[in-house]
């Protein structure tokens, strides 16, 4: 009898996200162009139907040393549509810090690539100017287990074998988790002096739910050497490259942590 469960019926990504980080705080009027390109955009308001203002708040010192609330800021804003359970289909985020846009219904890493970059190309105007000095790619897979005191559900799932894993892990009954993470000088692009690796894998037991589960977080973050304009076609295309080799990376971390059977149920290939 199994006790792993994929995510979904065609792999076990919960979600994907592609995102660009600023070298400044973006500024109110960056974020009301990206909502004018947005209310402008049929496809955008009917793709992605929700848009939340992201706020934030300024203090005044007041006479007696105590902060007082002074007034709100447009910070950012998201633009979604929502999945069943609450969580993003598709999300486009214009964050104080960065530019981020999530995949939560997965079908295949092309097909969602290329509707990033739809979306990418379109807000991209609103980000003219505006220097991005790191890109990054994360990928969430999920795994139900019915039962975390029975440690044999690792076998089921994973490659015992893997670089990824500690021997001590493989016996326990329980929640655990563990993190790695590097710097790589990797060759991704000519324009990235260095990358960023991190990975997480935790299993664990939602309280209110009762259900277990087995996260797995693999996080690339990389450097530009110098800052980037991604309004231009050029830096986009280079962006494409990057995304491309991070993705190759982590199929390499996956290949190495999933088991052989697991790999046929989530539609993975040896290569």
């Amino acid at each position: 009898m199994s006790l792993v469960t994929p995510h979904n019926v065609r792999n076990a990504i919960k979600n994907v996200a592609y995102a660009f980080e600023f070298s400044q705080q973006l500024s109110s009027d960056t974020v009301k162009h990206a909502i004018e390109i947005y209310k402008k955009s049929m496809m955008m308001t009917v793709e992605l139907p929700r848009s939340q203002p992201i706020e934030s708040m300024t203090f005044q010192m007041e006479g007696t040393g105590a902060f007082s609330p002074s007034s709100k800021m447009l910070a950012g804003v998201s633009f979604d549509r929502l999945l069943a359970n609450g969580e993003p289909e598709w999300s486009v985020t214009f964050r104080p810090d960065a530019f981020v846009i999530i995949c939560g219904r997965y079908e295949s890493w092309s097909k969602n690539l290329n509707k990033a970059f739809e979306y990418m190309q379109i807000f991209s105007k609103a980000l003219k100017d505006v220097a991005i000095n790191t890109i990054g790619l994360e990928f969430n897979d999920e795994f139900h287990i019915s039962d975390l005191s029975d440690p044999s559900w690792m076998e089921e799932l994973f490659n015992v074998k893997s670089n990824y894993l500690t021997q001590d892990i493989l016996n326990k009954k329980g929640a655990w988790h563990l993190h790695s993470g590097c710097w790589s000088e990797d060759y991704y692009h000519k324009d990235i002096s260095l990358t960023l690796i991190n990975s997480f894998i935790e299993s664990l037991e939602d309280q209110q739910t009762g259900k277990c589960h087995l996260n797995i977080k693999h996080l690339q973050k990389c450097r530009y050497s110098e800052p980037v304009d991604i309004s231009t076609s050029s830096a986009l295309e280079n962006a494409r490259v990057i995304f491309e080799k991070a993705h190759e990376v982590n199929y390499s971390f996956m290949s190495n942590l999933i088991g052989t059977a697991m790999k046929t149920r989530i539609n993975m290939e040896d290569k």
